[in-house]
């Protein structure tokens, strides 16, 4: 995804983000618009199958839901038509529309897309080796989303290429799906480029490489049950990992299936290292600890470095982990006067309560001791030094050594008394 432009959609009427190929960092308060990007992002990607249409694939179209509402003092006014205006790939210039909730949404717009699609569903029914690119979207629901799909399909050793795209735009709550998938796959002794594929993302990822928060995979078809090997050598079943690692396992096993299946007749192992798509993850700091919030984008992009994602946050620990350059980009998203906004920023390697208090516009700390901090560092500047001095051992004994500023404003009253012995 090159360029999205969109024209009423939801909160929007007239709004436009570019994107690069690699990491697309969003951040910016609750409805600043976050979401809705990734919803209409959504929306484009499905558009792919409106070509790549079969039994596996499903072109959701703009929604009832999507149309923004207007209002003449109390009034609700009629809907004006949605355009979603995107670039896709080497494709410009495709939109879809819709004019009421009457109508369906137009695909006229994506001719040469849909083509493209029906030309890649051809060539492989005829037996012939396309890559494929990839495109999935990841809630902030996804591990605690309750879904009745068919179990079945997931059991099945030989599945058509096209089952890579299998809900992949509605992929909340595969996790427990996929994890049978790889029980019955290491049970039947089949599926080998799956599970490898499976096994090197997750290590990719949460390896030492990634995250470095796992070692390995362990599946045990007779127990029926995955393990994790932990960095600390514990084993912890697949049910019982926290929700943070649930959600990256689920992240990663999720795409590296889907990988293996699209393209791993052609790329074999390495199929997640070479598949080329589109990836939508809200919240990616949603149940980890700030520790592992720092290296998540490292371990999404080490096991699947030719894939582009669009992410959100609201953790300073993710942003300052993000450098800006030709394949990565963090965008402030901001709701100001009426209108929407975004501006490129650069918070790699700020600590995090300079990103808290500029871009998040938040007190870092309690507004309590940052005023005393305040206070401190005045009396000092005024050279009331019995006064900080008091002030001193009063937070020294409500805070012990845990704020770091404290050491600094003694060392400028010890620096206040030398000079003061001096000129006695």
């Amino acid at each position: 995804m090159k360029r999205i432009r969109l024209k009423n959609f939801r909160c929007f009427n007239d709004y436009e983000m570019t994107f690069r190929p690699g990491i697309n960092l969003l951040i910016g308060d609750n409805a600043s618009g976050k979401t809705t990007i990734l919803k209409a992002l959504q929306i484009a990607a499905s558009s792919f199958f409106a070509g790549f249409n079969d039994e596996y694939t499903r072109f959701t179209g703009i929604g009832n839901d999507d149309f923004s509402r207007f209002f003449a003092g109390d009034k609700l006014l009629p809907v004006k038509p949605i355009d979603i205006q995107f670039d896709m790939g080497n494709y410009g210039g495709l939109f879809l529309s819709r004019s009421g909730k009457k109508n369906r949404t137009s695909i006229k717009g994506i001719t040469a897309w849909k083509q493209e699609g029906q030309n890649l569903l051809t060539a492989i029914a005829n037996g012939e080796r396309k890559a494929l690119p990839l495109f999935a979207a990841f809630s902030t629901e996804d591990i605690h989303s309750s879904r009745r799909l068919s179990m079945k399909p997931f059991k099945d050793y030989f599945l058509p290429v096209s089952f890579g795209y299998y809900e992949s735009l509605q992929g909340n709550g595969l996790f427990d799906y996929w994890i049978k998938r790889l029980l019955v796959l290491c049970e039947g002794g089949e599926g080998a480029t799956e599970i490898a594929c499976v096994r090197k993302a997750i290590i990719d990822a949460l390896a030492a490489d990634g995250c470095g928060i796992m070692q390995e995979v362990i599946v045990r078809p007779v127990q029926g049950i995955v393990y994790f090997k932990l960095a600390d050598d514990r084993l912890v079943s697949a049910e019982d990992l926290s929700d943070g690692y649930k959600r990256l396992v689920n992240i990663i096993m999720d795409l590296a299936f889907r990988c293996a299946l699209l393209n791993g007749q052609i790329y074999h192992e390495k199929a997640c290292s070479e598949t080329k798509g589109c990836v939508l993850i809200d919240e990616i700091d949603q149940h980890l600890h700030p520790s592992l919030q720092a290296v998540v984008l490292k371990g999404l992009q080490h096991a699947f470095p030719a894939m582009q994602f669009v992410v959100t946050t609201h953790a300073p620990m993710v942003m300052t982990s993000l450098r800006n350059d030709k394949c990565n980009i963090v965008y402030h998203l901001k709701y100001a006067k009426g209108a929407y906004s975004h501006e490129e920023i650069h918070t790699y390697g700020m600590d995090a309560s300079t990103i808290i208090e500029t871009f998040m516009h938040q007190q870092a700390r309690d507004a309590r001791v940052a005023e005393d901090l305040k206070k401190l560092f005045r009396l000092i500047d005024e050279s009331h030094i019995d006064e900080a001095r008091k002030l001193l051992e009063e937070m020294r004994q409500t805070f012990e050594n845990t704020i770091p500023e404290l050491s600094e404003a003694e060392a400028m009253l010890t620096f206040y008394d030398d000079l003061y012995d001096e000129e006695l």
